[in-house]
This record gives C-alpha cells, structure tokens and sequence, in this order.
C-alpha cells in the first residue's frame, strides 16, 4: 500500500500546554512525587488509560507502580503521578486512534498496550516521553534482553537508528495533518516512520490474513497490530556499541522483516542492518556408552530465544540434522527446545563425541556456550542418565 502523507511540525511548548490542561491520569499539581507526562502516537489518540511498571530485585521483578487510569485531550497526552519511584520503567497505553494508513478506527486494548520503557536517569520531574509503535518495539526487546538501564538505552537507540532518529522517547512526533512537508526537522522524521509502520501494519495484516491492503478492515487491524510489532522486535538484535563512539549496532536477523521493511525504512538503513548480522553455528555434540539409544535432546541456553513454530523451524535460526536416516522435530515452550529425532531407531554416541545437530542462531556467540542445560532423551522423552551433551561453536 503506497499512500502519501504530509505531516507539519508541532512545537514543544504547545504540547506542554495540552499536558498542562489534560484530564485524568492523576496530574501531578502540587503533590509530591515525580510527574511523568507523555503523548501516545501511532494516528491520533484522543482519549485513552495509561499504566506504569516498575523493576525491581536482581530479577527485575515487574510491579505496578500506577494501575491504569483515564486520560483524555485532543493530542493523547496524559500526566501522571509516580511517587517516589527511580527505577526501569514500562509505560503503557490503551486507547482508540485513527490509523494513518487507512483512517478507520483503531482499538489498542490492556492485554495488548503499545509501550515505552525509559532507565531510570531519565526519569526527572516533568519528563515528556512518547509513546508510539517504535516505542513498543524498543521496549519488547529490552524487555527480552532483562531491562537493565543499558538493555533500555539500547534498544530505544537501537530501533530509532532504522528510521534516521537518535532516541525513540526522547522526541515528541509532530502531528500527522494535511500541510506542507517541507522540514527535515527531527519531530516530522518521527512522524514519517509513525505513517510508515502503519502502512507496515496494514501490509502485515493484509498478509497473515490472506486479504489485500485495500480491504483491511479496522478489525484486522486490532487484530494484528500486536503480532506486527512483535514479528518487528523479534527480527532485530541491538548489540552495544564500542569505543568512543558508543553508538549501538541493530541488525536485521529475520529474512521476511526485511522484505517487510523495504518501504518503511530507507535503503541505507536496511543494508546497513542486513550486513551487521552475524550467523553462529552451535554444533550439538553427545559422548557416552555406544550401548545407549538416543531419541532427542532438549536444551536451554539463558540468553538465547529458542523457539520452534508447529513446523519445527528455529525460529532463531535453523535445526539441521547430523544423523542420516531420521529428521529432526523441534518444539519450545519457554524458551526450551526440544530436538526430538522423529524417523528411525534412535542414535548411539561414542568416546569421541557423534554431533547430533547443529544450531544456526542470529544470537550473540557469546551467550550460547556459557551454561547451557542440555540433556538427552529416550524413546519415551525421559532424560537419559550416563550421557554428556556438550554446545560447541561449530567450525563451519
């Protein structure tokens, strides 16, 4: 779908002045605590709820710090108080906007809010952070990377630097109406990649749902907005950057997301994260009793995303077989992969070590061989005892 859309600069100061006069959310006024205000962005939001998490413990324990309140203004803003709290944290916003792609009507609901997570320097009286579909991506991936402060800066950075941007919620997006296109200025970028990833979402729903972009209807569009930030949050990796320059480095690790993106960010921005990927290869290897079958194995690795859709594929990377006369089924469940050899007799190991399979991952190297759990499985899925299974970084 190729609509085109102008957008016109909003200055700072008249959103602090809608701030200022919005209702709900539990304004700050002269109550003590720290007042987070923000505008939610994707199309237009005029009324909404807004909810804040916290982090806290070695775990990063999410709580609630506010539950979820009502706001309403004619430029989605809310203002909330948060206490005392000077941790990680996760905004969250629910609500109705008007889609920029197709102006049908768009309902973002609690089970499913788009979000913005922000480290805990940020968070000063007054702040105005905004929350808008790149927000959310950032946040879905420092949350899958344990919401430390450098997890959040990173990613925010990370996914910003696909659009031209610096920081996803340190710039307020001007508001997208029929006017002139003419500045480069930072807050009409923002606003350019909001119109994109809406003609992004629409792509994906027509897509998934077998229908064209035309006809996308706004039920769809509820329906598939959460799965369309998520297939964009899991096809990218944001690593840190190094030296003086510090800058993060985002890489595409999804073949289909970049197919997705090749009319939502610039040409630039897509080769540059297609050649920072980087393939590991995870040689799988089990030593033992040659007496012993072996029907599968079933791992962990903290840190690494294995998951398998109802096909078997890795959706990390891919699973391929080392021992010929069977295939190899892979199915997850929280983060735990299960490698089960489906056709045959099972497999016998030896002192030398037989390579099972081998893991090709888009995850760092550095995480995979630290402390795996890894195990293998009798003809019944039962952990055999007797046997070791080692992660190697393959060769080749």
């Amino acid at each position: 779908m190729k609509i085109i859309h102008v957008v016109t600069m909003t200055a700072l100061v008249a959103i602090s002045g809608v701030i200022s006069a919005c209702s709900g959310g539990g304004g700050g006024g002269s109550s003590p605590g720290t007042v987070v205000n923000g505008v939610v962005q994707a199309g237009t939001f005029t009324k909404g709820k807004v909810a804040f998490k916290g982090y806290s413990g070695v775990n990063n324990t999410e709580f609630t710090v506010t539950p979820f309140k009502d706001f309403s203004s004619p430029r989605g803003a809310f203002s909330v108080n948060i206490g005392s709290y000077r941790g990680p944290l996760k905004i969250m916003v629910s609500g109705y906007y008007t889609d920029e792609a197709t102006h049908k009507i768009i309902v973002v609901s609690e089970s499913a809010p788009l979000k913005a997570v922000i480290p805990p320097s940020a968070i000063t009286n007054g702040i105005i952070v905004p929350v808008t579909p790149l927000t959310d991506i950032a946040a879905n991936r420092a949350i899958q990377d344990g919401m430390s402060s450098d997890a959040i800066t990173r990613n925010n950075q990370g996914v910003a630097q696909l659009f031209g941007l610096v920081d996803v919620t340190k710039t307020i997006p001007a508001v997208p109406i029929a006017a002139n296109m003419n500045s480069n200025s930072k807050e009409n970028s923002y606003a350019v990649a909001l119109v994109k990833m809406s003609d992004y979402t629409a792509q994906y729903a027509a897509t998934s749902s077998g229908t064209v972009p035309a006809t996308v209807t706004a039920e769809l569009l509820q329906a598939y907005l959460p799965a369309a930030l998520t297939q964009f949050s899991n096809g990218i990796r944001v690593t840190a950057g190094s030296g003086s320059n510090n800058t993060p480095t985002v890489a595409i690790t999804a073949p289909e997301l970049k197919d997705a993106l090749s009319n939502v960010v610039s040409a630039d921005a897509l080769n540059n994260a297609t050649a920072n990927l980087q393939i590991t290869k995870y040689d799988l290897k089990v030593t033992g009793d040659p007496a012993t079958r072996i029907y599968g194995l079933q791992f962990a690795i903290p840190g690494m995303s294995l998951t398998a859709n109802a096909s078997g594929t890795v959706a990390t990377g891919s699973v391929l077989s080392k021992i010929s006369g069977g295939i190899i089924n892979g199915t997850s469940k929280n983060s735990t992969l299960k490698l089960t050899y489906v056709i045959g007799t099972g497999f016998s190991p030896d002192a030398s070590g037989v390579t099972f399979a081998t893991l090709t991952s888009t995850e760092p190297a550095s995480v995979a061989v630290s402390n795996p759990s890894v195990y293998a499985l009798d003809k019944d899925g039962v952990q055999l005892s007797g046997v070791d299974v080692r992660v190697e970084i393959a060769n080749n």
